[in-house]
């Protein structure tokens, strides 16, 4: 077995099939053609690319588990709280430092939030949330934790699967943000690592979007 490979995870040879899952999933979850809508019925725009987004989702969930022997998301695996416990008071510690570090890279991008949130209705504010904070998490974790990693760390050490992929994700992010969204994507790969279970980081990740929310809805009142 290599090294940081779990008794459940697929062979070598299922790597490619890893790889090849979550640049399809990564590309069925893009606004193709919903660029136009965006500023002129922006709820329908959130509503319509989470729903999108939901679909890649449930594609790499299914292939995953139906083309990949074994269970390499960790989808069937129940982390103990010892081994969650960490990864949660980790985060808590560095949270003050991701919000600080995102408002500041990132100031113009918050502010244009905190407008349009100010600006738009229940509906809208609701669509935001949906995409954002319950959707995003699922669709972010899957591609990059438990597909791209999943598959990196069949040829790489586990710290090397962490580093690779989170230098991904952060490259996919606006380059204003890339250091905090570096440093999280860290821990969250991190925690799929500890964990063997693609729910840990999905958890943190829908924690650390809903205070962003928060932080920027209140920013809005």
């Amino acid at each position: 077995m290599a090294e940081g490979e779990s008794p459940d995870s697929p062979p070598e040879k299922g790597a490619s099939t890893l790889f090849l899952l979550a640049g399809v999933v990564y590309l069925v979850g893009q606004p193709w053609g919903m660029v136009g809508i965006r500023h002129s019925y922006p709820a329908l725009f959130h509503l319509t690319l989470a729903g999108w987004k939901l679909v890649a989702v449930a594609l790499g969930f299914y292939c995953a588990s139906r083309f990949v022997g074994g269970d390499p998301l960790g989808l069937r695996r129940r982390p103990t709280w010892p081994a969650v416990r960490p990864v949660f008071g980790a985060y808590v510690l560095a949270l003050p430092l991701l919000v600080v570090l995102s408002m500041r890279f990132r100031a113009d991008q918050a502010q244009s939030l905190v407008r349009d949130l100010s600006e738009g209705d229940g509906t809208f504010r609701a669509a935001v949330f949906l995409m954002a904070v319950v959707v995003t998490p699922f669709f972010e974790e899957l591609v990059f934790r438990g597909l791209l990693q999943g598959g990196l760390r069949r040829y790489l050490p586990p710290a090397g699967a962490v580093v690779v992929s989170s230098l991904l994700f952060a490259l996919v992010h606006p380059a204003a943000v890339l250091v905090p969204i570096l440093m999280l994507a860290l821990l969250l790969g991190w925690a799929f690592e500890r964990t063997k279970s693609v729910w840990v980081p999905i958890g943190v990740h829908f924690l650390h979007n809903g205070v962003a929310f928060a932080l920027v809805l209140w920013g809005a009142r």
